[in-house]
């Protein structure tokens, strides 16, 4: 089974899509977290302000990169 939202506006400009799976094992289950984050709304414009280029989208895999201020690592500690 698996739970998937539709995406939320985390912080600078970041959407966090989350999704949980879950596993039964015996008596109990697992559930694994998991997510995707890209450009909402806001970071959309400011890339195209920054890069001249429009209409970027999609979404890329969260990884802790260990550092604080990136898209990425924002939107895994919104996950977390």
């Amino acid at each position: 089974m698996q739970i998937i939202c539709d995406g939320k506006s985390v912080e600078g400009g970041t959407q966090l899509k989350a999704m949980a799976f879950t596993e039964e094992e015996g008596d109990s289950s697992k559930v694994t977290f998991s997510g995707k984050w890209g450009l909402d709304a806001t970071g959309q414009i400011g890339m195209m302000a920054f890069s001249g280029m429009g209409g970027l989208s999609g979404r890329n895999k969260i990884v802790w990169e260990g550092v604080k201020g990136t898209k990425n690592c924002i939107a895994f500690q919104h996950l977390v």
